[in-house]
Parts: C-alpha cells; sequence; structure tokens
C-alpha cells in the first residue's frame, strides 16, 4: 500500500507544476481566464479523473497516455483497483518521475523568465 501514497504524491507533484506554470503565465498575459479554463477541461478530461482513458476511443486513449495528465489520475487510480500490475507498476511509475521532472523544469523555466519581469519599488529592508 505504501506504493500508492508513493505513486499519488508524485501525481500531486505533476498537477502542482503544472498549476503553477500556468498561474505563472499572468506576468506574461492580460487575460488568463480563457487559457486556464481550456487548461482545467483539457486536464479534467485527459487525466482520466472524469471518465477513466480506458474508455476512451483508441487514438484518445493514446494521445492521452502521451500527455502528462495521466500521471495525476489515471495512474494512480489504475493501479489501485489493479488494472495496471506487475512491471507494468515500474514502467508507469517512471512515465510518472518522468513527467514529474519536466514539469518542475519547466516551472523552474517559466519562474525563471517571470522573476525576470518583476520590478519592485522602495527602500531597503
Amino acid at each position: 500500500m505504501g506504493v500508492i501514497y508513493r505513486i499519488r504524491f508524485i501525481g500531486f507533484l505533476i498537477r502542482y507544476c503544472i498549476e503553477m506554470s500556468f498561474g505563472l503565465l499572468s506576468f506574461f498575459l492580460v487575460e488568463t481566464g480563457g487559457i486556464v479554463d481550456v487548461f482545467y477541461f483539457a486536464m479534467s478530461l485527459l487525466s482520466g479523473s472524469v471518465i477513466p482513458l480506458w474508455f476512451f476511443p483508441g487514438w484518445l486513449e493514446t494521445m492521452a497516455l502521451y500527455l502528462p495528465f495521466q500521471g495525476i489520475y489515471y495512474i494512480p487510480n489504475a493501479i489501485f483497483i489493479g488494472k495496471i500490475s506487475g512491471s507494468e507498476i515500474l514502467l508507469s511509475l517512471g512515465v510518472q518521475l518522468f513527467w514529474a521532472v519536466a514539469s518542475y523544469l519547466l516551472l523552474r523555466f517559466v519562474w525563471n523568465r517571470a522573476s525576470q519581469k518583476v520590478v519592485v519599488q522602495g527602500d531597503k529592508v
């Protein structure tokens, strides 16, 4: 049971990094409402939180499996109910770790670019 908690935590990290990256877009854009709405719709649909990915048509399931959203809900839930088992768990964990690192690197990139745009006026503390 300890493995499932680790996998869920990695899913949380993926979601956190992606959401934080989208939040930092406000440094570059005037209006982020539409982009955020599209993002949350895509994340809800393609992560398997609304409909499990195994119910999708073949082409949509294949596309969803190449995106980072599967690591947020689909992989932890599929392992929990036994849809993914055996050596596939290690492969799924590797996919999750890849997307966790990739989303963290994206977050660091956006953070560095956003921090270059910040101008603070005032006295030294």
